[in-house]
């Protein structure tokens, strides 16, 4: 009962974001607005990899900048289970400055007296970035007690992470208790394009990457509203074992009941669901990797990447579609040896928009990554959109 209620509560979440009003349509000037935003961006060796999440936002804080308001920017960052320095937001001020085009003041907290001190003293067309809101235990929990902590110091909470949208937490949806809201110019840009994305039959979803146990409930009501149903990545692990084959020492989760409600549901909804025939295999991500059929996977083998017969498989299948949404890379493809399904998928994407017309949409950081790791661009691609998980949530109760 507790997972249903979840699933219930996300998809009251994902909707109440359609009945925000627009930024536009509040008074700003001489407000203090508390901004959403999702910076939790990838970084190696202290540098952003990807500055889409970020860019994203840039309209939004140039809007409230100019209206004079004072804006007061909240995000997580990486998945901290207390305060810790590694996950500080501070390292990427730099970055974010020079992305928004105005100077970004850090404060080391979420709220308090200093946060507060810091807010009042800036002159009203100010930005500033309050430390990870993942440091406080009440923001996963959507503790209201922290959401009001949060709400003291503003008149207006601005939404404009998508891509965090389908959380329950405080501050995405307690905060709303406490602050009048309003969606922020790339959550209204996300909800237009996405309210249509399901119009134009035969559609397909290729879902890849992890994060199983979030992304299948969702798939069982997307079935029903796509054509064809295609599973990569760690997630395909799970379908694969539940199915009876072999996935040797690969990484899954066990939810068969769950699968198997999926494919039920695609069953009655005659949704083609397509899981890998064949694979990448090596025994770890250093050793060396070779191809193999299902029914050869050894015990021993960890399933990295889709095969050349699935990659062919698939590409035959969106060749029929005239839309395609893609979240989730096919395998782990920050490593060379295991990055051809992936990219082979792109490339299949890009061809299927340019010579064919196929509206094609991309969701997710690691999908947008693996976008500009094999040299195309957001323009390649008929809509890019920061959420992977939360443009499923979305898409799954359209």
């Amino acid at each position: 009962m507790r997972a249903v209620t979840g699933g219930f509560m996300l998809d009251l979440a994902m909707k109440s974001i359609r009945t925000l009003p627009w930024v536009q349509n509040s008074s700003v000037r001489g407000c203090r607005v508390l901004l959403r935003v999702d910076f939790n961006v990838p970084v190696e060796h202290g540098q952003v990899r990807d500055r889409t999440r970020i860019e994203r936002v840039a309209p939004t804080v140039d809007y409230l900048v100019k209206a004079g308001a004072k804006v007061i920017m909240v995000s997580h960052f990486g998945r901290p289970s207390c305060v810790d320095a590694d996950f500080s937001l501070e390292p990427l001020v730099g970055t974010i400055s020079e992305v928004l085009g105005v100077p970004v003041t850090f404060v080391g907290d979420c709220f308090g007296e200093r946060v507060c001190t810091v807010v009042n003293a800036l002159p009203w067309g100010s930005v500033v970035l309050l430390e990870n809101l993942r440091f406080h235990a009440g923001e996963e929990k959507n503790d209201p007690a922290f959401a009001k902590q949060l709400a003291s110091m503003a008149d207006l909470y601005v939404n404009d992470a998508f891509s965090c949208s389908h959380r329950m937490h405080a501050s995405i949806d307690a905060i709303t208790k406490f602050l009048p809201a309003a969606a922020g110019l790339n959550l209204q840009d996300e909800l237009h394009y996405l309210g249509n994305i399901v119009s134009e039959h035969p559609v397909a979803a290729v879902i890849g990457g992890a994060k199983t146990s979030s992304k299948i409930p969702m798939l069982r009501n997307l079935a029903q509203k796509v054509d064809f149903l295609v599973l990569g990545g760690g997630l395909s692990n799970s379908f694969l074992r539940a199915s009876g084959h072999k996935i040797g020492s690969s990484v899954y989760e066990p939810c068969d009941d769950a699968v198997h409600a999926v494919l039920e549901s695609a069953r009655k909804s005659n949704c083609c669901v397509i899981v890998p025939r064949d694979h990448v295999v090596a025994r770890n991500l250093d050793c060396s990797a070779q191809t193999k059929q299902n029914k050869d996977v050894g015990e021993e083998d960890c399933i990295f990447d889709i095969g050349t017969q699935t990659s062919a498989e698939v590409a035959e299948v969106l060749g029929k579609c005239k839309t395609v949404f893609w979240n989730g890379p096919m395998g782990v493809f920050e490593r060379a040896a295991f990055a051809t399904g992936t990219s082979d998928l792109i490339r299949n994407l890009v061809c299927l928009k340019k010579e064919k017309g196929v509206s094609t949409i991309v969701g997710g950081g690691d999908s947008i990554f693996a976008i500009k790791a094999s040299g195309y661009s957001a323009e390649d691609f008929s809509y890019v959109s920061t959420g992977g998980g939360a443009l499923l949530q979305f898409l799954s109760v359209a």
